[in-house]
């Protein structure tokens, strides 16, 4: 019997609803948690959550769906509060026992909000559940260990340091691209190996600016070392195959 619970988070972020109405179908979470907007998203796509919260200060269906459903579960914050409701949504999916959290309508529109949302990687990271921020054309996750990629059909496994099976990344297509970018102020014994652009062992620093920008997997895996310090992993340029309706 298996134990892993894959949680799908979608925020109020830009969200094509096409793209989630596929995205449901391909990678068909275990709990569907709505922050806030992200409710009149699902309800678009003819979905409902399993968990709603957030302070409703953006979504338009969020009262009339309340009051006339006795489900989902509904958690309801203050709008004046030193966190966000996606952090919120984070929080509780690792509270539930999250073993895989994936967030969609978190990158597009306020970039302040997408900043915010790739530093909220942090809260799985350290618990290390792996986590992905995603959209149409990109998967985002971080990395403060050595990991390795290797492409598997239209998807990528992730294969971390330290676990026993690799993860497939619920990846939406292919992607023409991987680059990788220091979170912290350094990468220690960081190095690129199996790539189409090697890279020795060094100090990766965020003066390196674009170094790290624009790799191609080449086939094979390729491998990431991370000897202290945490990155942000980008794969991109993805060419999402057209869902109808």
């Amino acid at each position: 019997m298996s134990n892993r619970l894959r949680v799908l988070i979608v925020g109020g972020g830009e969200l094509n609803i096409r793209f989630l109405r596929s995205f449901l179908l391909r990678f068909p979470p275990d709990l569907t948690v709505a922050a806030d907007r992200g409710l009149d998203y699902l309800l678009e796509a003819g979905s409902e959550p399993d968990l709603l919260l957030g302070d409703y200060d953006s979504s338009g269906a969020a009262a009339s769906f309340i009051r006339n459903n006795t489900s989902p579960e509904v958690l309801n914050y203050p709008p004046e509060k030193d966190y966000t409701d996606m952090e919120a949504a984070v929080l509780e999916s690792v509270k539930r026992g999250a073993s895989e959290i994936i967030i969609l309508g978190g990158t597009g529109g306020r970039l302040d909000h997408f900043m915010s949302n790739l530093m909220n990687l942090e809260i799985p990271l350290a618990e290390k559940i792996p986590a992905f921020l995603i959209d149409e054309e990109n998967v985002i996750f971080l990395e403060n260990d050595s990991f390795s990629l290797m492409e598997d059909g239209n998807g990528i496994l992730l294969y971390e340091d330290g676990a026993a099976d690799p993860v497939k990344i619920p990846c939406p297509g292919k992607p023409a691209y991987v680059s990788i970018l220091p979170l912290t102020d350094r990468l220690e014994g960081f190095s690129i190996a199996g790539m189409k652009y090697e890279l020795p062992e060094r100090i990766l620093t965020k003066n390196g600016r674009s170094l790290t920008v624009s790799n191609e997997l080449a086939g094979g895996p390729g491998f990431v070392t991370i000897g202290k310090g945490t990155a942000a992993v980008f794969l991109s340029g993805i060419k999402t195959p057209r869902a109808d309706g």
